[in-house]
């Protein structure tokens, strides 16, 4: 079915254009046999040749109908919508009023028009030499009925305030009109003419909106509605460049029958795809003249564009097909895909194509206009994510990014690893390797896949940064990912017509998908590439005349290393981010330094802690009896990961005795015993506690309250005993002070039960003669008692006969070690005693002989009957809780 013709369109195309040329040979018989006629004109006299030389004091002016968007109007209708344009109006200089006539008006329905209202009541007073005192309405003005021709002519006072202004063409008379526009000046000026054509049609078209707008590369949907006629046409493109160097590189035309929605795929726009590929209509019918038949085709060689035809705005055939009529405006072969930038959407009855005065094809009777806007593919950022363990593509229906995902750039080994990079200008390269659009919108990453295999130069990798020496780096390896492994999700933007956001959700529990297994501390860099060699463009095959080109095999090859051409970029643009593998942890709150768990016997016993597995990770917690055989299960506990990677359960431990040993197990999985993919993230040795806040009780059960030393000697008479009564060993510091300053200090372990006396043989107090104040004191307990210094004794000579004198020996110097401000000792484990390690000794002297006697070790420690055992290494931390 082709279009209702338009009135004032013949349905004859040939023989609308023969009705044209014999028009133009007679109208030019008339201009030879009346040469007067012009001349009889009393408002545009024949300018003779001094007033072709005075333009330029009085120049033409520049005037046009337009619509809202400053594009030329050459159609208005006569009732209903579209009855109203714009007056583009310009002089030089400005201000310089201009006549508005036109033969086929007279001077009110003139007023009327570019006024807006009738001029009734209003007065005739405009007189050359005067136009400025005239009565104006809107700027317009009516001549007095002296004026030579006032009755066909009316006056613009002051054109640049008039620019712009809304003449309506409303209850005027269908007809196509010329007006002419003249300069006053000292002497007539010079004429320009415009033409518009007011039709009685009442056939329109309505663009469902103003402007449509999408990516480059990405898909749009176009709704157009024709009123009181079955079809209609809609010509895309054929814009003015914003630089007014030419049109841009791109027209065709629909074919719209009984209105229509249609998904226009960018991407495939200028291709050698079929009509329905490019344009696939939703509802109603939409064929492309460009796509299905080719632009060389002759409209009449068509079923749907019969009535088509190419012309000047006098009616002359300029082209005889769409390639015809690209090359006389100016359109060459489309380079590349549609780029960014507007395309005009312009509705037209008839099938009537012209080239407006300003050079830009048009419909002569056009109903409608909207605007296709394409914008700049941007790239983004990328972002990692972690999500609880489990298949990739195991994702509870959603397409977009998997519920309780956390940002994160450490990836606990196990967890789901999500990668978020932007996607807008694929869709419609995605569509095409879908199938379809509603593929395309849950693309799966075979599709993405298959749009790196078009060469399209779209790429993603995810690599790892710092591999070992001579190993190559870790990788994805996409091509041979399973889908539980590696799935892709699409976030798609309005209306399903282009992907906002990809998001690749990866199973870190196994060496699938990457090349090797990921290690703990192994650092990967994702990269999502707009690709583009330096200095290049994406072009397309070159074919011949009239021919499309391929959509999907560039005229590019790829660079030496690879690198493709994205079709909408001028350089190459990457997305990155980086992550880091590590490896599970599970620390929990009752634990001591070596690790070990200390728990109340009791009904109700918190456990608690926290891990790095990914927030709302479920977990099981099972305790069992440790040392009873068979093991006996005591209980198993469920819960999930809480978004600061806290976990906390409450275990009933009211069975169990003071001293019991547990084993607690963390899983990921729920513990059976036919499961053999359970997970075991964690299983420690604990222990119950009567009380869990002290279990360990250091008691100082005997010591040296009064201690008595010489000036200079060590405390070898000063011991203690220390008992540990707590329910578990523990390990706690055993520090000596005098008048609370530290002489000595270690650190004890003992099992519960054990006892240890100490002695400080090694140990001087460095003071000098009196009485101090001495403060034993541990972790849970203190003591004090007095030390008394007292000062050495000179010894005295005994008298000799003078006769025969006896020499004396020398008297030998009780030494005093420096005062140190912290003695620490330092057990050693043997059978008998410990060394401490102390920081004041006494001096030695060069002589062995005058040397002091070395004082006994200490302290010296032993073992009380009840625990004949040491622990010395390995024990178990309990008086400090991490």
């Amino acid at each position: 079915m082709t279009p209702t013709p338009h009135p004032l369109a013949s349905t004859d195309r040939r023989a609308r254009r023969r009705l044209g040329v014999a028009l133009v040979v007679a109208l030019v018989v008339v201009g030879l046999c009346l040469p007067g006629i012009a001349a009889g004109q009393a408002d545009q006299p024949t300018p003779s040749d001094s007033a072709r030389n005075d333009t330029q004091d009085r120049p033409q002016p520049e005037v046009n109908f337009v619509d809202e968007d400053g594009d030329n109007k050459t159609t208005v209708n006569t009732n209903g919508s579209n009855t109203d344009a714009r007056l583009s109006i310009t002089t030089r200089p400005p201000h310089r009023p201009v006549t508005v006539r036109s033969d086929q008006l007279t001077a009110p329905q003139l007023f009327r028009i570019f006024a807006g209202q009738s001029p009734s009541g209003v007065p005739s007073d405009a007189v050359p030499g005067n136009i400025e005192d005239a009565t104006t309405v809107n700027g317009v003005a009516m001549f007095d009925s002296a004026v030579d021709g006032a009755d066909r002519k009316i006056v613009i006072v002051d054109p640049t305030a008039y620019d712009g202004s809304t003449v309506t063409f409303e209850e005027t008379s269908a007809a196509d009109y010329t007006f002419e526009f003249t300069t006053i000046g000292t002497t007539d000026g010079v004429a320009a003419t415009e033409r518009i054509s007011v039709v009685e049609d009442p056939s329109s078209a309505t663009f469902g909106n103003p402007v449509y707008e999408t990516t480059a590369g990405d898909l749009v949907t176009v709704t157009v509605s024709f009123e009181n006629t079955d079809a209609g046409y809609v010509m895309i493109g054929g814009d003015e460049r914003t630089s007014g160097t030419g049109l841009r590189n791109y027209i065709d035309v629909l074919y719209v029958e009984n209105g229509a929605t249609f998904t226009i795929n960018t991407r495939l726009v200028g291709t050698d795809m079929p009509s329905e590929a490019v344009y696939r209509p939703e509802s109603g019918t939409v064929v492309s003249y460009a796509q299905k038949y080719g632009a060389t085709t002759d409209p009449d060689a068509t079923t749907e564009f019969q009535d088509l035809s190419f012309e000047n705005q006098n009616g002359s055939e300029v082209a005889g097909t769409l390639a015809e009529f690209r090359d006389h405006v100016g359109i060459g072969e489309i380079p590349r895909p549609l780029q960014p930038a507007r395309y005009r959407l312009v509705a037209g009855a008839g099938g009537d194509i012209v080239v407006r005065d300003d050079g830009v094809p048009d419909f002569r009777y056009s109903l409608a206009r909207s605007n296709l806007r394409l914008t700049q593919p941007e790239m983004g950022t990328a972002t990692t994510y972690v999500a609880p363990s489990q298949n990739a593509d195991e994702v509870a229906g959603t397409r977009t990014l998997p519920s309780g995902a956390v940002e994160a750039s450490n990836v606990t080994i196990g967890d789901r690893l999500v990668v978020e990079f932007g996607g807008n200008g694929t869709m419609g390269a995605l569509t095409h390797v879908a199938g379809d659009q509603e593929t395309a919108t849950a693309a799966e990453l075979e599709h993405l896949l298959g749009v790196r295999r078009l060469q399209e130069g779209v790429n993603l990798t995810i690599t790892e940064v710092d591999p070992g020496v001579n190993e190559g780096p870790n990788r994805v390896d996409f091509q041979t990912a399973a889908p539980q492994d590696v799935v892709l999700l699409t976030e798609a933007g309005p209306e399903n017509k282009r992907i906002d956001r990809f998001y690749l959700v990866i199973d870190t529990r196994y060496r699938r998908p990457f090349r090797e297994q990921p290690e703990p501390g192994d650092q990967f860099r994702v990269e999502f590439t707009y690709e583009l060699p330096p200095g290049e463009r994406y072009r397309f095959a070159e074919t011949g005349p009239g021919t499309r080109p391929p959509a999907f095999d560039p005229a590019n090859e790829p660079a030496e290393d690879g690198t493709e051409h994205f079709p909408y970029v001028t350089e190459e643009a990457t997305a990155t981010t980086t992550f880091t593998f590590q490896k599970p942890r599970v620390r929990y709150d009752q634990v001591s330094r070596q690790g070990r768990l200390v728990l109340e016997p009791q009904g109700g016993a918190q456990l608690s802690g926290t891990t790095n597995l990914a927030p709302g990770t479920p977990y099981w917690i099972r305790v069992v009896a440790g040392e009873q055989r068979p093991a006996r299960t005591i209980s198993v506990t469920q819960g999930t990961v809480g978004s600061d990677g806290t976990f906390g359960t409450i275990v009933d431990l009211a069975t169990l005795d003071a001293g019991e040993t547990i084993d607690v197990e963390f899983y990921t999985t729920k513990p059976t015993a036919s499961d053999a993919d359970q997970r075991l993230l964690d299983e420690r040795r604990g222990v119950t506690v009567a009380d869990s806040s002290a279990p360990a009780d250091f008691e100082i059960t005997s010591m040296t309250t009064e201690a008595t030393v010489t000036e200079g000697e060590s405390l070898s008479n000063f011991t203690a005993t220390i008992r540990n009564n707590g329910s578990v060993e523990g390990q706690q510091n055993v520090t000596l002070s005098i008048e609370n300053e530290t002489v000595a200090s270690q650190v004890e372990l003992l099992r519960t039960g054990e006892s240890v006396i100490y002695t400080y043989g090694t140990v001087y107090p460095n003071r000098e003669p009196g009485s101090y104040n001495v403060t034993l004191t541990t972790g849970t307990d203190s003591a004090e008692g007095a030390l008394l210094v007292e000062g050495t004794q000179t010894p005295t000579s005994t008298p000799v006969p003078d006769a025969t004198p006896t020499p004396t020996a020398d008297a030998t110097a009780t030494p005093t070690p420096s005062t140190t401000q912290d003695q620490t000792v330092t057990p050693t484990p043997a059978p008998t005693t410990g060394t401490p390690t102390t920081s004041g000794e006494p001096p030695s002297e060069e002589s062995d002989q005058n040397a002091l006697p070395v004082p006994p070790l200490g302290p010296q420690r032993t073992r009380d009957a009840l625990s004949a055992t040491a622990i010395v290494g390995g024990a178990y931390l309990v008086d400090y809780f991490l």
